[in-house]
């Protein structure tokens, strides 16, 4: 949206298509630091920092921030994994009780 755009060049921030992420990045000025986590960017991403760069491999700020639960948040991630983990259950017994009848499944069946 508009608004969020505004917001955001407001405080010098860009929103562009991910297919401008590479070009960005070569276009780097020579040193410049740049943090990259490496457990989330591809190599091609990591392959198109000039070497005049300096990166700087980290945890993303962000994900220690997304971390942090509310009591509210962190019982619907339990309620949640309950409910996953009671459907796990329910597959596995047809799984296994489907085996037990001399069915056979694909990759594709699951």
């Amino acid at each position: 949206p508009e608004d969020v755009n505004a917001r955001l060049a407001s405080d010098g921030i860009r929103l562009a298509a991910y297919g401008e992420a590479g070009p960005a990045l070569a276009a780097l000025p020579a040193g410049a630091r740049l943090l990259i986590d490496p457990r989330r960017v591809t190599l091609g991403l990591r392959e198109a920092v000039p070497a005049t760069v300096q990166v700087v491999e980290q945890i993303n700020p962000s994900t220690l921030l997304k971390s942090r639960k509310t009591p509210a948040e962190a019982e619907f991630v339990r309620e949640t994994m309950a409910q996953d983990g009671a459907a796990m259950c329910e597959f596995y017994a047809e799984f296994e009780a489907s085996l037990a009848r001399g069915e056979r499944w694909s990759e594709l069946d699951i």
